[in-house]
């Protein structure tokens, strides 16, 4: 039997060996490498949402994992998310079902103090899909030089931030949160953490009048392994609330141009490839008949809905688009039975309400991590539909759900854990 509880100080060090087995790419082989590392851990756990779980059985720790008590912006309310990271199990104790244990007691964790949702980035998307995650926006990597990004009138606004900046970080990143799904906050703990605890990484962006509104985290690449003169500038964040901040973000890497190959830009963000003059990747790859190729994408962040009954509590006051139509959904979730049922949503003039009986227009049939991914705005009913992954009993309402679950933008989430 397993049991799943939270870890003792002196078992972390258990913890350690078993991710940096699990893990091999971390690069944790020595005993100051893991020294380093038990360190660094216990230094994040001065961030009270984050705490280390084990599992056991008996007395030895055979996987271990972090929790990360989120707070979360879903379509402008600020929920409970819980994420979990560093899912590890112990190399002797592989397929023997405790990855499932561990994800079993995580999830009922979080279901337990009503958080409605949980989040995640996959070691395997395909894993998580079976335990009902569903995929959020997908990122785009863009590698262009940097004459191909504009230059605007002005960089004088740019500047780079420190240790001193955390409390003006924090407060462009909180105001940011609120205009964005999907955002997760971020304290000033979290930032200090980022700023002691990484390596090959600047922050940099746009002040005016003591106030933040454009930010970047970047951190340089060789770009050639015969010259330490030539490297590429890697943009692994960038945010932005207005277009002067990204005018001059812009200009500060278009003037880059003397030592820097290329830049790379890490964004969520379909369209974003109209920033550029060129967007080609510099591959020369054509895709038939005449795509140039562009950019690499991912899919990364998931998300699960952890009850589907009370969900509908939490977005009471949200707007679906002024929707009207009463359905019943079929929810199939073999992961957390106690969300496989079906529900009869009400919406009336867009504003959403769950019925116990009554007649329904519709029935749709859909899997718990595609509810998930629509709910959160990721992907709409219709493509759900389209590419055989929902089911309707009246067409003729496709239209209509499509729109309620219709998002301006995709969700966006930027937290590393």
């Amino acid at each position: 039997m397993t049991i799943i509880r939270r870890m003792r100080g002196r078992e972390v060090n258990e913890f350690i060996r078993i991710a940096a087995e699990a893990y091999p790419g971390m690069k944790l082989f020595t005993a100051e490498e893991r020294e380093r590392a038990r360190k660094r851990y216990l230094s994040r756990l001065e961030d009270r949402r984050i705490s280390l779980w084990g599992a056991y059985r008996g007395t030895q720790m055979v996987g271990g994992m972090r929790y990360h008590d989120f707070n979360m912006n879903l379509f402008g309310k600020k929920i409970l998310a819980g994420g979990v990271g560093m899912v590890a199990v112990d190399l002797r104790f592989k397929k023997e079902r405790i990855c499932k244990e561990m994800i079993q007691a995580y999830l009922e964790h979080y279901r337990d103090k009503n958080a409605p949702l949980a989040v995640l980035w996959p070691f395997r998307p395909d894993f998580y899909r079976k335990m009902g995650f569903g995929y959020g926006a997908k990122i785009s990597q863009y590698r262009v030089k940097p004459e191909a990004i504009p230059k605007g009138q002005s960089k004088k606004h740019i500047r780079f931030f420190g240790k001193d900046d955390i409390t003006a970080l924090v407060d462009f990143y909180s105001r940011y949160c609120t205009t964005r799904n999907g955002m997760i906050e971020e304290t000033r703990t979290g930032f200090r953490h980022i700023i002691e605890m990484s390596s090959n990484l600047w922050l940099a962006g746009y002040e005016k009048n003591g106030r933040i509104s454009g930010f970047m985290n970047f951190g340089f690449a060789p770009a050639h392994e015969k010259s330490f003169v030539m490297n590429d500038i890697v943009v692994r964040e960038m945010l932005y609330e207005s277009r002067e901040a990204l005018s001059e973000m812009m200009t500060f890497l278009n003037s880059q141009s003397d030592q820097i190959a290329h830049v790379i830009i890490n964004v969520v963000d379909d369209d974003f490839h109209n920033v550029f003059l060129d967007p080609r990747n510099g591959t020369n790859n054509m895709i038939p008949s005449v795509y140039h190729e562009s950019n690499a994408c991912g899919v990364g962040i998931m998300y699960r809905v952890l009850d589907t009954t009370g969900i509908w509590k939490v977005l009471e006051y949200h707007d679906f688009n002024g929707q009207s139509f009463r359905g019943k959904f079929n929810i199939i979730d073999t992961f957390l039975v106690e969300n496989n049922k079906s529900l009869i949503l009400e919406m009336d003039n867009g504003h959403a309400v769950l019925k116990k009986t009554g007649r329904c227009d519709f029935e749709v049939t859909i899997d718990i991590s595609d509810f998930s991914s629509m709910l959160m705005g990721a992907i709409g009913f219709e493509k759900l539909w389209e590419l055989g992954r929902a089911e309707i009993s009246d067409n003729r309402y496709i239209a209509a759900v499509n729109k309620a679950f219709r998002c301006e933008k995709k969700p966006l989430c930027l937290a590393a854990f």
